[in-house]
């Protein structure tokens, strides 16, 4: 490094050494005259002017080179911190994007899972800029089942001259479409979107739609649209229609939307406090069914509740604590229950201070 140094000081170095010779020159002329030793005529005043100019001139053009060597020399400088700074951004590891591989293709007749395919298998290709030859090639390594077996039986024709050498990848999706797409699969797609309604959660139906809709390749948007909207519930079409949405996309985020306010004003269990049971026997229509359970439940309640005066006579009399006959206890009455609470609570708190039992 001082190595380095030493070099960059070196041009400025030099203009030092210069600039000091041409001060001490300039020292000698106005002292001693242009011969060096000290006169005085009347050619010596001008020739003073003239040698005072030149060493202006010189000191003007040294002035120069520096600024221009500074220049340089900073210049130099960013450049080598430059350099560090790439040198130690190079060293630190670098990530590096995998996207996940194609799925692979088992030959299934189904036209959504053809399309599917066809659509995800180019994207891979993309992105590593695969050539068109190389994506045949690797197309041919997913295919499992059917597909290979076909695959195989094609490349077989193609080496004995039955068949024509596939080159595009265009003409690999041909091939592909015609061999793997069922008869008819669109006027199929098309029945089953005429007749596609929505029966739970708008979220599956716009799932299954956009599936069949991949099935027809001359759909238009605004048939898609149309489609959509006679396909949803009447309470959710309605409220979509009268938002008019432009597209699809706004068709299935309104729709959703709606959807689910409409799913949870329906689900909601209202809430009835203890003086809104009661508000329904003072006016004249009379409680509603609702609220007379709720009385009912609520008297239950207070009915299977004895009084303490009722306690001790039943335990002095020996009768049952559930139903007031004799000979049995409380426990294995075979009546209804009314008066469960308290009951057994009273009995086995009581029975060891009242030393007495009930009869059998």
């Amino acid at each position: 490094m001082r190595g380095e140094n030493n070099k960059e000081r070196e041009p400025f170095l030099l203009e030092k050494v210069l600039f000091d010779g041409l001060l001490t020159q300039a020292y000698t002329i106005l002292h001693f005259g242009s011969s060096g030793r000290f006169q005085m005529s009347g050619q010596e005043p001008q020739e003073l002017g003239v040698h005072v100019s030149e060493l202006y001139n010189q000191i003007q053009q040294l002035q120069a080179q520096v600024r221009q060597a500074q220049t340089q020399a900073d210049k130099a400088q960013k450049e080598a911190q430059a350099a560090k700074f790439q040198q130690t951004t190079s060293a630190q590891p670098s990530f590096t994007i995998k996207p996940p591989k194609p799925d692979i293709f088992e030959g299934r007749r189904d036209g959504a899972n053809v399309e599917r395919w066809l659509f995800q298998v180019p994207q891979y290709f993309e992105f590593y800029g695969t050539k068109d030859t190389e994506r045949i090639r690797y197309a041919a390594l997913l295919l499992r089942g059917t597909a290979a077996i076909w695959w195989q039986t094609r490349t077989d024709a193609v080496q004995q001259n039955h068949a024509t050498e596939i080159r595009t990848w265009k003409q690999f999706c041909t091939a592909v479409t015609d061999q793997f797409r069922p008869v008819n699969a669109v006027n199929r797609a098309r029945d089953r979107l005429a007749n596609l309604r929505q029966t739970g959660a708008v979220k599956g139906y716009i799932e299954l739609f956009r599936n069949i809709a991949l099935e027809i390749p001359d759909l238009s948007e605004a048939e898609k649209l149309d489609r959509f909207k006679r396909g949803l519930r009447p309470r959710t079409r309605q409220e979509v229609e009268l938002r008019d949405p432009r597209n699809l996309d706004e068709a299935e985020r309104l729709a959703d939307r709606i959807d689910s306010t409409l799913f949870m004003k329906s689900t909601r269990t209202p809430f009835i406090s203890r003086t809104e049971i009661f508000r329904g026997s003072n006016s004249n229509e009379g409680p509603t069914p609702m609220e007379i359970d709720a009385i009912g439940n609520y008297q239950q309640r207070q009915e299977k509740r004895i009084t303490d005066t009722e306690r001790a006579r039943f335990l002095a009399s020996g009768s049952c604590f559930n139903c007031g006959e004799k000979g049995h206890m409380a426990k294995g009455c075979l009546k209804k229950k009314k008066n469960v609470i308290n009951v057994l609570e009273y009995e086995n708190n009581n029975s060891d201070d009242s030393g007495k039992e009930e009869p059998q």
